[in-house]
C-alpha cells in the first residue's frame, strides 16, 4: 500500500473544524460527568482549546444553526463533505464556494446521506440503497420529517436539519459567509502550528512507508492496522483542530485516516500507566463499573454492533454510544475489525479471560 500525506487537505479540514470550539465549554462539562481519560491530555491543549472558543465566541449565534450536536461529527460539513470530497482542493474558500454552487436538491441530497451514513456507520450499509434513499427523499421534501423523526439523534439536532432541508439554498450561504469571514482569524491563530502539522505528516508518511503499515499498530497501541485501512492507497491528513482523533473516513472518495497530531503521546501517556498489570486491570475494571458503558459491552458480546442500534436500546444519543465505544476501544475491551470491506467492533475475549484470570489468581480463588 501506498500512503500519501495531504498537507493542503489537512489544512482545510482543520478550518471546517475550527468553528466547533465554540461549543467547547459545553463539551468539558459533558466529558466531567463521565469516566475519562481528561489526566492525559496536556494543559497546553486545554488552553488552545480556551483560546479558540474565546475567538469564536463573537459568532456562536450564526454557528449555532449548522452544529446539531456537541460532536464534530454532526455537523453541517461533517456530513455534506463525505459527498463532496476536499482531500484534492487547493484552498478552504475555494472548496466552500464549489459546494454552495450545487443545486438546492444536491445539497440536501448529500446532507441527507451523511446523515444515513451516520446513523449506520458500525452496522452493514448498502451504499447503493442509501443513495437511492436519500436522493429519493430530497426529491420529496414531505417525507424528510418523518425519517428525521425516527433516528438516534436529540429533537434539536432533527429541527436544525430539518430547517436546512427546507431551505438549503440561504443556510448554505449563511453558511458560507461566516465561514468566510472567520478564516482571517483561523489563519491568523493556525500559523503557529502549520509548519508543525506538515512536518508531523511527513515524518508520518515516512515511518508508514518504511514499515509497510505495521507502525500503525506501535503508534496506536493495537488500536489500528494497516489491514483497517481502506482502498488501495493509504491517504491520511494529520489534525490540530481534532489533536486526539482516529478516525477511518471509509465512505468518503477516496477513503481517508485522520490522524490527531497528539493521538501518539496521548496514547503512550496512557500504555505508560497501563503497563504495570494491576493498574491496568483497574483501569478495565473501571470502566465495566460504568453502566452505560457496561451494557454497551455487552450488546457488542451479542453481536449487536451498530451504533443506532445500541442507543436505541439503552435510550440514550448515537453520541453518547460513540463516546463509550471510543472509551471502551482506548482499554482495549473492544477492538476494531474489517471483514470484505465492512467494519464492526468485537470483544477482546482473550484481554478480559486473561484479566479475570489474574484476578481469581490475586484473589485466591482459582
Amino acid at each position: 500500500m501506498r500512503f500519501q500525506f495531504h498537507e493542503k487537505a489537512s489544512y482545510i479540514n482543520d478550518f471546517l473544524l475550527f468553528p466547533h470550539y465554540v461549543h467547547h465549554k459545553k463539551e468539558e462539562e459533558a466529558s466531567a460527568k463521565e469516566e475519562s481519560y481528561a489526566e492525559f491530555i496536556g494543559e497546553a491543549s486545554k488552553e488552545r482549546a480556551k483560546a479558540m472558543q474565546e475567538l469564536l465566541l463573537p459568532y456562536k449565534e450564526r454557528l449555532d444553526p449548522f452544529y446539531f450536536d456537541m460532536t464534530e461529527d454532526l455537523s453541517l460539513m461533517a456530513l455534506i463533505s463525505i459527498r463532496y470530497t476536499f482531500l484534492e482542493e487547493e484552498d478552504a474558500l475555494t472548496y466552500l464556494r464549489k459546494v454552495q454552487a450545487n443545486k438546492d436538491e444536491e445539497l440536501v441530497e448529500a446532507l441527507l446521506y451523511g446523515l444515513a451514513l451516520f446513523e449506520n456507520r458500525e452496522e452493514d450499509r448498502n451504499l447503493e440503497e442509501l443513495r437511492s434513499l436519500t436522493k429519493n427523499l430530497a426529491r420529496h421534501p414531505g417525507d424528510i420529517m418523518p425519517w428525521l423523526s425516527r433516528l438516534g439523534i436529540t429533537s434539536d439536532a432533527k429541527w436544525h436539519l430539518y430547517a436546512f432541508t427546507q431551505n438549503p439554498r440561504e443556510q448554505i450561504e449563511a453558511y458560507v459567509q461566516v465561514m468566510t469571514e472567520l478564516y482571517p482569524v483561523f489563519e491568523a491563530y493556525y500559523q503557529e502550528y502549520r509548519a508543525e502539522v506538515a512536518a508531523y505528516g511527513r515524518a508520518f508518511e515516512e515511518k508508514l512507508t518504511t514499515s509497510g503499515g505495521e507502525a500503525l499498530v506501535a503508534m496506536s497501541n493495537g488500536i489500528v492496522k494497516e489491514s483497517l485501512l481502506p482502498g488501495d492507497e493509504g491517504h491520511f491528513l494529520v489534525s490540530r483542530m481534532n489533536p486526539y482523533a482516529i478516525k477511518i473516513n471509509s465512505s468518503s472518495t477516496p477513503p481517508y485516516l485522520e490522524w490527531g497530531l497528539e493521538i501518539e503521546a496521548f496514547i503512550s501517556a496512557i500504555k505508560k500507566q497501563n503497563e504495570n498489570a494491576l493498574q491496568e486491570r483497574v483501569q478495565l475494571f473501571k470502566n465495566l463499573g460504568d453502566k452505560t458503558r457496561y451494557e454497551v459491552l455487552l450488546a457488542i458480546a451479542q453481536g449487536i454492533t451498530s451504533t443506532k442500534v445500541i442507543a436505541q436500546r439503552l435510550g440514550v444519543t448515537s453520541a453518547t454510544i460513540s463516546y463509550h465505544l471510543n472509551s471502551l476501544v482506548t482499554v482495549k475491551l473492544i477492538r476494531l475489525e474489517q471483514q470484505e470491506g465492512k467494519y464492526s467492533y468485537v470483544v477482546n475475549r482473550e484481554l478480559l479471560t486473561q484479566a479475570l484470570a489474574d484476578f481469581q489468581e490475586e484473589m485466591g480463588l482459582s
